[in-house]
């Protein structure tokens, strides 16, 4: 229901919905760092810092909440952090997935080590990323996580026209959440022009389609 309400544009809503989720289950990942993600994009990085700081003392060994933290970090710009987040993560489990931004570690290590100059390295990493994921793409696995992963790798790389269409891909295959794609470290290179918009609200305009209707409610009820 929170991410629903955060997609609909109803982000106070979407923090009563989260919150709740998180009192139910502190150690529910996926809630509790998209409430991270929420109150980071409304400026609150105080708050967002303590609930994520809460997150990892509750599954500290766990690979994708590593992933989740690293994510926050790139966010927040901490480059040398999230390198760290991501290789713990690596050495704990098999390369888990970051289902909010569709990428997986390997992914989120490239941008880390591109942005350290480390190309030869975060080429191999994005090139094994990139195989893996335009074969999901030509089986249909996935949604839209293939395309969007894809788009960001492209991005990232510096080519922009076809990241673009990997973005409209993924709005094809059913991505609706251009509010996190704002925030997004390696979509910063496609935000220079109108056509990263334009895609982003084509995205928006079928929320708003499906959003005629659909009312959710202001208060998450209590107990249970």
């Amino acid at each position: 229901m929170g991410r629903l309400a955060w997609m609909f544009g109803d982000p106070g809503i979407a923090e009563r919905w989260l919150r709740r989720a998180v009192e139910l289950s502190p150690a529910f990942s996926s809630a509790r760092i998209l409430l991270v993600y929420l109150l980071l994009s409304g400026g609150h990085h105080d708050a967002g810092s303590a609930e994520l700081d809460a997150l990892l003392t509750q599954r500290e060994g766990d690979p994708e909440t590593l992933n989740f933290a690293a994510d926050v970090a790139l966010m927040q710009g901490d480059h040398p952090r999230a390198k760290t987040l991501y290789e713990r993560a690596l050495t704990l489990g098999p390369d888990s997935r970051n289902f909010y931004r569709a990428r997986r570690v390997k992914t989120g290590l490239g941008f880390t080590l591109w942005m350290a100059g480390e190309r030869e390295t975060a080429q191999r990493l994005f090139n094994e990323r990139r195989a893996i994921r335009i074969q999901e793409f030509a089986d249909d696995l996935n949604a839209w996580g293939p395309p969007y992963e894809l788009a960001a790798i492209q991005a990232v790389l510096g080519q922009r026209s076809e990241a673009l269409e990997w973005l409209g891909r993924a709005v094809d295959r059913g991505w609706r959440e251009p509010h996190l794609a704002e925030s997004d470290p390696l979509l910063v290179g496609l935000r220079q022009k109108g056509t990263f918009s334009e895609v982003l609200d084509s995205a928006r305009k079928t929320i708003a389609a499906a959003k005629r209707g659909t009312m959710i409610p202001a208060f998450p009820p209590s107990g249970g």
